[in-house]
């Protein structure tokens, strides 16, 4: 279908039940009913040979696709709130690796059905007796959250990429994706096991801060030029986190870190307030700079800087301790904090104590949470 429009459709409730008898268009040669489309390539394969698929989520597929082919095998029928209420499910469910991994397989293949929809070549103009169900903003921005919080090889970033790529094409004003759909896809990079996720998180980030040379047919595209405070977030994390990879190198560490300098000198550049975690996330990352003098240089004066802005917490503190010498960490934090709780200690050991005792102004916007996300 040509994605400006969609066809008619008479006064119905997108979710009422019963029959529909309307034939719809498809190629003779498109014939899908037994085959699903694998969520991560072009390849195809038999229905039933995907695990990854729960009875729920298989019946719902199997109504999408007699939909498609305009054949009624069964009562039931899928509609646009039916599929976003079976996304919603998907995403609500108990959060373990395995379980996230499966759930997110489920949910991308229930939306590229509903896509076939959005991309067919149906008559603009045809009246249908009830809706079809085309994807929302609502039907991508589940997915997208799903693929942000899975752990999970390159193509999952590659594939909501991807996804908020369909989106822009669709030619919908509903659908033209934000900030909040692009941060899903950095979000995805920033959790990826690739050992190259800092430098494809960042390469993104150029272009939704509109400093990549975006160029269609010649011309400058500035439609990216809406990076906010969370896309720079989520690049220094995928930069905290550059050795949590497979097959991970001290390459990753020095480019994660390189990354993360140059991606907090661009931060300041803009008119946005940092946060906690981004103070954070690029401690950590400073971890990795092999140059101990140029790395104690940048942490201090990151340290104080959030010190500054109230924005001290206790992952700031664990990340500074971590990141730099015994004498500078001395230096910024003995005036203040007891000697014992600034020596010999582990991490995590009197972190609670060691707060207490900073300035009030240090701490006094500072996000306070019990557990730091990382991948």
């Amino acid at each position: 279908m040509c994605a400006s429009a969609m066809p008619a459709t008479n006064n119905h409730d997108d979710d009422v039940g019963g029959h529909y008898s309307q034939q719809h268009y498809l190629d003779n040669d498109q014939d899908i009913r037994d085959e699903w489309m694998d969520p991560w390539g072009d390849a195809l394969e038999p229905l039933d040979d995907n695990p990854a698929l729960d009875r729920s989520t298989r019946f719902l597929i199997e109504l999408l696709d007699e939909l498609d082919m305009g054949v009624r095998l069964h009562k039931d029928r899928a509609t646009t709130a039916r599929c976003n209420r079976a996304l919603e499910q998907l995403l609500m469910e108990e959060k373990d690796l395995k379980g996230r991994k499966a759930r997110t397989k489920r949910a991308d293949a229930i939306l590229r059905r509903m896509e076939t929809f959005l991309f067919s070549t149906r008559n603009d103009n045809e009246v249908l007796k009830y809706p079809l169900p085309y994807p929302n903003s609502r039907s991508y921005q589940l997915v997208l959250r799903l693929y942000a919080d899975t752990i999970g090889l390159k193509r999952n970033a590659q594939r909501a990429h991807e996804l908020v790529t369909h989106m822009e094409e669709s030619g919908l004003l509903e659908l033209k994706p934000t900030i909040v759909e692009w941060n899903d896809v950095l979000s995805a990079w920033a959790i990826s096991t690739d050992s190259d996720k800092a430098y494809h998180a960042a390469k993104l980030l150029d272009q939704l801060s509109g400093g990549g040379e975006h160029e269609n047919n010649g011309v400058v595209d500035r439609r990216y030029a809406m990076a906010d405070a969370s896309s720079y977030g989520h690049v220094l994390r995928a930069c905290a986190f550059s050795d949590a990879t497979q097959n991970w190198t001290q390459r990753s560490q020095k480019l994660g870190a390189e990354i993360a300098v140059r991606t907090w000198e661009q931060f300041f550049s803009t008119t946005l307030k940092p946060t906690s975690y981004m103070y954070s996330f690029y401690l950590q990352a400073c971890l990795y700079i092999p140059n101990a003098t140029r790395r104690d240089k940048l942490v201090k004066d990151a340290f104080q800087d959030c010190c500054d802005r109230g924005l001290v917490n206790i992952h700031i503190l664990r990340n500074l301790e971590k990141s730099t010498s015994p004498d500078l960490y001395q230096s910024l934090l003995a005036p203040y904090i007891d000697t014992k709780l600034t020596t010999n200690v582990k991490v995590n050991v009197n972190d609670k104590a060691r707060l207490e005792q900073l300035p009030g102004e240090w701490t006094r916007y500072a996000t306070k949470t019990k557990k730091q996300q990382i991948i």
